[in-house]
This record gives C-alpha cells, structure tokens and sequence, in this order.
C-alpha cells in the first residue's frame, strides 16, 4: 500500500524511489506513544493518504545466535525516526511530525 500512497502524494516526496515500508510509516495524527504501545501497522489507504509523510520508525534489528542481524520484532520499540529533507511545500507537515513525534532522534536524508 505505501507504494500507492506515494505514487499518489509525489509532490510530498522529495525522492520517489524512497518510500517508507506499511509496518513503519509514520503517520501524522498518530504521535509516537500510540506506535508505542501499538506497534503493529492500523493503516487504512484514506488515513495513509490524508496523514501521510515520507517517514519511519526505526528499529534496532535482533541479532542470530552467531551475530547476523536478522529483521526486528514489531512489537520492539522504534529508536529515532529516518525522513526525507522536507520540500517546500511539506515544511509544514514535517514540523508537525516534529512536534507530534516528540521523537528522542529524526535523521534527515538530503543532498
């Protein structure tokens, strides 16, 4: 679903070939203490599209018995947020995303 939720928001995005996975999306309206303690994705195609900015909860993988990292838990809590420097027409939704997050680290890819 995120693929077509981007397509659609294109203009939000600044890199189309990056887009944020289902299970870590970053919604605004949803701060981070609601992904929290309800980390599994409840993301309907309308909400994604309304609430939407290129973002995601970042997790900490796990690790296998002989040190290979393997995909982390849903249910492990997210450790910063990873976004895209916001266009000029998304600065608005990322200092919302900011302020509603209250998130301890964002790490911001740009040029």
């Amino acid at each position: 679903m995120t693929k077509w939720v981007a397509r659609e928001n294109r203009s939000r995005n600044r890199y189309g070939d990056m887009v944020p996975y289902d299970q870590s999306l970053v919604l605004l309206g949803r701060p981070w203490s609601t992904a929290i303690s309800h980390p599994e994705p409840q993301i309907t195609v309308g909400e994604a599209g309304q609430s939407y900015i290129n973002a995601s909860y970042v997790r900490r993988p796990e690790y296998g018995s002989r040190g290979e990292a393997l995909m982390a838990l849903i249910t492990s809590l997210p450790e910063y947020i990873a976004t895209q420097d916001p266009r000029e027409n998304t600065v608005a939704d990322f200092l919302t995303m900011v302020l509603e997050q209250r998130c301890p680290l964002i790490i911001m890819l740009s040029e």
